[in-house]
């Protein structure tokens, strides 16, 4: 491979990140998701919250606003909450709410029956416990009720392997087809993607626990760059001696990691953008 077409890649590797990092709408988002029990008729849903804002959510960040959203705006108005603009319909055979992008931090369920003009609310104050929190709840006419935290143990480990696939792999074909690198180093590139995505994702989940999405987004960008680093030593030091017979130059190995962990980098944001469940 001509050091030329590294350089490009590297160029275009360091753009790409420079230019996701620097817009306001990017980085990991926590979601939350409440599935209603016992429903039986179509329902608007929102959280409302203390917080006036948060991301691209917040009281006057849409101004055309509809029946629904004037119902949910003023009942949180008079029970000194904001509605951030956010809601969602959910039906009998789509029963659980979803808010996977900058969902508040803590927050009230309220939900709207337009047919019968009901609109009930649990009045208690929940807060996201994971990345990715799970709540259920009991729905009848009259009521919310019996709200608990359902974290979804197999939905989070089969999200968490089909993200560890797709990075191991856009990282294998970089290394076959651009790095020209031997299937002797796909093992180690293998077994070090295991190693530090299941601790990435470990450590997201317990950083948002204890310090909240801001601190999150901070940790995030720590904790890449810190993956970036133990990749580039680990293959720089073992992939010469797993593949003897090859002639690998330790820069070329390290620009490999930087720019495999760029693309991936990149590909976790389409995820978020695309598939917001699996982000």
């Amino acid at each position: 491979m001509k050091h030329k077409h590294i350089l490009i890649l590297f160029l275009l590797s360091f753009f790409f990140l420079v230019g996701i990092t620097v817009k306001a709408d990017m980085g990991p988002k926590p979601s939350t998701y409440v599935t209603f029990n016992g429903l039986d008729r179509d329902l608007y849903v929102t959280l409302i919250s203390k917080e006036e804002g948060h991301g691209p959510w917040s009281p006057d960040a849409h101004q055309e606003f509809d029946t629904v959203d004037s119902k949910f705006k003023e009942y949180a108005e008079n029970n000194n909450y904001y509605y951030l603009g956010y809601k969602q319909k959910i039906t009998k055979d789509n029963n659980t709410f979803t808010w996977t992008y900058y969902a508040p931090d803590d927050f009230v369920i309220i939900c709207y029956n337009e047919s019968d003009d009901i609109l009930l609310s649990h009045n208690e104050v929940l807060s996201r416990y994971a990345f990715d929190s799970y709540f259920e709840l009991d729905y009848n006419s009259q009521s919310l009720s019996n709200v608990r935290k359902s974290y979804n143990y197999g939905s989070e480990i089969l999200h968490l392997l089909l993200r560890v696939v797709l990075t191991i792999l856009i990282e294998l074909l970089l290394a076959y087809f651009v790095f020209r690198f031997k299937k002797k180093s796909f093992l180690i590139i293998i077994i070090t993607n295991l190693i530090t995505q299941i601790f990435l994702n470990i450590f997201l989940n317990i950083s948002n626990y204890i310090n909240g999405s801001l601190v999150l987004w901070i940790n995030y960008i720590f904790i890449e760059l810190l993956i970036v680093f133990v990749e580039a030593i680990t293959y720089a030091i073992l992939i010469p001696r797993i593949d003897k017979d090859n002639n690998y130059k330790v820069p070329i190995i390290i620009l490999y990691a930087i720019i495999a962990n760029a693309l991936s980098f990149g590909l976790g944001f389409l995820i978020i953008k695309y598939i917001p469940g699996l982000g």
